[in-house]
């Protein structure tokens, strides 16, 4: 494998997202990084209030961890779907069970993240892996 099949990402994937499935949900991922400039662009604004905090190390973590989730989900998750029987339907399931259709809003997804740590923490490593998103994956899917 040489140095373009190993490290040449797909700016497509990229900024488009790629599909994560865990079961009866599934979301859809731009990169945290590479060609993906709006999550630049947003950690930049977002963190611009806090930049002496974070520049001497003392940011409180909840407050780190809260910036770092609305940079997520400003940049990062583009679409949450739910299983609807053999198919998928755009929307999110509360935690007293409540869908929510269509692409969910900043405040329920705050809550979800904040609720679930755990999985706020597998969208940060899905979006933050780069070899999700190699072009030579990308023409793989595109052939299927």
């Amino acid at each position: 494998m040489g140095a373009y099949d190993a490290f040449k990402t797909d700016a497509n994937h990229e900024t488009g997202g790629v599909w994560f499935e865990y079961g009866e949900f599934r979301y859809r991922l731009a990169r945290a990084g590479g060609a993906n400039k709006k999550f630049a662009k947003t950690m930049e604004r977002l963190s611009r209030p806090h930049r002496r905090q974070i520049e001497r190390g003392v940011m409180d973590d909840v407050a780190g961890r809260r910036l770092l989730r609305q940079v997520f989900i400003q940049s990062v998750i583009l679409a949450w779907e739910v299983r609807d029987g053999d198919g998928w339907k755009p929307g999110i399931e509360t935690s007293d069970g409540e869908f929510i259709p269509g692409n969910p809003s900043a405040e329920v997804l705050d809550k979800l993240l904040e609720d679930l740590p755990d999985l706020f923490q597998q969208i940060h490593d899905d979006a933050s892996d780069m070899r999700v998103y190699l072009e030579h994956i990308a023409e793989q899917d595109a052939g299927n």
